[in-house]
């Protein structure tokens, strides 16, 4: 007699069920045929030992030729770039230019010169993915006359 527990796996006891076979319902399913998962890394940030209370995933979208301004978030924030490209510069550092499929890194703190669409014709999406500690801000726009530290 088989049993199909809610997971569509049988406890096999008839002697015509093929144990190395996974049965849901009536149907069933060569396990040893199944793909193999692949988990391609995009991108590992070092954010040190700080605390994270919440995580907050917004998708946004920038206008073909839209900035975003100067500006810093409280926290760390990771962001894949799922459709357009981003240039992307944090203070101090070289531009970076960020295609659909790739993610940046904006540390804590970190003034943020670039996030802009790249494209003068084409929308850009991103998904942030804010790593909170109790913040209630995402991020604070900061004048663009701010002078650069020397």
């Amino acid at each position: 007699m088989a049993m199909a527990p809610s997971s569509c796996n049988l406890m096999v006891h008839e002697k015509n069920i093929d144990p190395s076979r996974r049965y849901c319902g009536f149907a069933a399913v060569d396990v040893s045929a199944q793909q193999k998962i692949v988990r391609k890394e995009l991108y590992k940030a070092d954010i040190g030992t700080q605390p994270i209370s919440t995580v907050d995933v917004r998708e946004i979208v920038l206008q073909p030729k839209q900035i975003t301004g100067l500006h810093r978030h409280p926290c760390p924030v990771i962001s894949y770039v799922v459709e357009g490209t981003i240039r992307f510069q944090i203070r101090g550092q070289k531009m970076q230019v960020i295609h659909a499929g790739q993610v940046c890194y904006e540390p804590a703190s970190a003034v943020i010169e670039h996030f802009d669409n790249a494209s003068d014709h084409e929308p850009a999406k991103f998904i942030p993915y804010y790593l909170l500690n109790r913040q209630k801000e995402l991020i604070e726009m900061l004048p663009a006359t701010q002078t650069k530290p020397q």
